[in-house]
């Protein structure tokens, strides 16, 4: 290593070794301190690839890119690449959304395709050097610190031109999650957790479990199991612990589980709702993995099933005057809003409640509102509402091919409300970089962490360039043609270094007021990888409707085989 500086102006460079801590405690990393001062000279570091005069091949890296992990950098700076006698340079801009996942994660990774340096001759690399130009600095950062902890040259991305092997890779970061946020003892999983290493508290500290993040836990171990990730032993284990302790240990109110609960005891976490509609995905987590794996698991999903009084759960809806569901209670206010709108999402609790043994009539479901609109890709029920509403109960209903009797299909609602967002995504490129073409086009305006917390978006009014990709590709079974396409966009686009973490992608918008979420939800990867799921073998679809429960909602709705144009 080298360093180089005109001390005639004043110039500097050092070098030292630190250990540099992650944001929010989650660990240390080691990195190289490159301190500068520039004036109207340069200054640089080099790093000799080879020894003395000879030279190294890395012509199997053709195609590939240079990629530099830095915890702390300046605006700009030069990387130059010495092969043979000839020097090949390329600028480096730090853009604002990188400088946004830079201080939301503590890092983030500069990617510099090696065809950017100007035909580079890689059978001969001799050195590297870093490089600051005062010429180019403006005066603030005429002096100042960059800290590199990785530099490594990649293959040419075997994820490029794949989209497959994409969701095959961002479905082995979503089982990850779930394996690294679950409690080792009760077998609960978090509600949400940081995208980077380390995120994970330890097993004794309070922290929230949500029962729709166990509900997708236990869907998904049926699908594991099929791709080798755990034994059919080890998940049926795991179903039937988890099970016994939702059922032993997880408060309820006539049966329907708290929403929110300490993950180390069950208890109820500080004013948690009692809520219908993340039982309702607990409880087909249930049934799912008691029709994989049988016996114990199997018996415990039954008891957590039977025991729920729905008829206590029903409401007179204040606009309609109609009886509904509620979607939850608390001891504190008694019941919560009716669930009175028709849709996949608030189809999880009606199935369940009318083909359950102290059921509803099937009357109710129809008492719910039929809010249609009109758009360029078909009317679309319930079209300001976010993404996730069109997908979240045909996770495990297969309506593909079915009707209700009112004309409500569902399954190609879920189609038309993906490519609505798309659509909408696409014509608002023009004032929000996130979804511009040149960008990866990203699209998925749902709900979930934004820079004002929680907010709730739907493709109408005025684009804030925020998506939540994880909800996009939930779309999956429904939109696979688009969405493959658009993948392999986003996988080539500067944003997917941005948002793409160890357990998959954040929200985030790029351009203006730059912003990357830092954590990850459980029902948000949990829905995309039981959608990539039924994508590829129809894993959860085939399971839970093979359940008793399943067949008497299908049968007492009266759903009949739909005919498409």
């Amino acid at each position: 290593m080298f360093r180089d500086a005109h001390t005639s102006h004043g110039d500097r460079i050092t070098e030292e070794w630190r250990e540099v801590e992650l944001p929010d405690g989650y660990g240390a990393v080691g990195a190289l301190a490159l301190n500068y001062s520039v004036n109207q000279g340069r200054v640089g570091w080099w790093l000799r690839l080879a020894a003395g005069t000879s030279t190294t091949d890395f012509s199997r890296f053709e195609d590939g890119n240079l990629i530099l992990r830095v915890l702390q950098t300046p605006p700009e700076w030069r990387v130059e690449l010495k092969s043979g006698s000839r020097t090949h340079d390329c600028l480096v801009r730090i853009r604002p959304e990188e400088v946004c996942a830079l201080r939301s994660r503590g890092f983030t990774d500069v990617v510099i395709p090696l065809d950017a340096f100007g035909g580079v001759e890689l059978t001969e690399l001799r050195e590297l050097t870093i490089g600051f130009d005062g010429d180019h600095l403006d005066v603030e950062h005429r002096r100042g610190e960059l800290r590199i902890a990785q530099i490594g040259l990649s293959k040419t991305d075997r994820f490029a031109d794949d989209p497959d092997a994409i969701l095959e890779d961002l479905g082995q970061r979503a089982f990850r999650w779930f394996e690294t946020h679950r409690h080792p003892d009760s077998g609960l999983i978090l509600d949400r957790a940081p995208n980077r290493e380390g995120g994970r508290p330890s097993a004794d500290t309070a922290s929230p479990s949500s029962v729709a993040s166990v509900g997708y836990y236990l869907t998904l171990l049926p699908e594991w199991v099929r791709l080798g990730y755990l034994t059919h032993e080890e998940a049926a284990r795991r179903a039937e612990r988890t099970l016994r302790f939702i059922v032993d240990e997880v408060p309820c109110h006539k049966g329907v589980l708290y929403h929110f609960v300490d993950w180390r005891n069950g208890e109820r976490w500080t004013a948690s709702e009692v809520s219908t509609l993340d039982h309702a995905i607990c409880a087909n987590g249930a049934m799912t993995a008691g029709m994989a794996f049988g016996g114990g698991a199997r018996e415990l999903a039954e008891r957590l099933l039977d025991r729920v009084d729905w008829q206590e759960f029903l409401i007179t809806d204040p606009q309609s005057g109609k009886r509904v569901l509620s979607l939850g209670w608390t001891p504190e206010e008694g019941f919560l809003a009716p669930a009175g709108t028709t849709s996949s999402e608030m189809a999880m609790l009606y199935f369940l409640a009318i083909g359950s043994q102290r059921g509803i009539e099937p009357e109710i479901w129809f008492n719910t509102a039929v809010d249609w609109q009109e758009s360029a890709v078909g009317r679309v029920l319930n079209a300001q509402h976010p993404l996730f509403t069109s997908q979240y109960g045909m996770n495990w209903h297969d309506l593909e091919g079915f009707v209700f009797r009112d004309g409500v299909d569902l399954s190609l609602n879920a189609r038309r409300a993906a490519l609505l967002n798309r659509g909408f995504c696409r014509r608002a490129a023009g004032a929000e970089l996130t979804y511009h073409h040149s960008e990866g086009g990203w699209w998925g305006i749902s709900s979930g962490d934004s820079p004002n917390g929680y907010s709730a978006f739907g493709p109408v009014g005025l684009a804030d360039g925020i998506v939540w990709p994880s909800v996009a590709l939930a779309s999956l079974p429904w939109a696979p043609s688009e969405l493959k396409k658009d993948l392999v966009r986003w996988r080539n686009s500067r944003a997917w270094h941005v948002a793409c973490g160890p357990y998959g992608l954040s929200p985030f918008r790029i351009g203006r007021e730059p912003w990357v979420g830092d954590d990850l939800i459980g029902i948000d990867l949990g829905s995309f990888a039981v959608s990539l799921a039924n994508h590829r073998a129809r894993t959860v679809w085939n399971l839970w409707m093979s359940h008793p429960v399943a067949q008497v909602s299908y049968s007492r709705l009266g759903l009949v085989t739909a005919e498409r144009q």
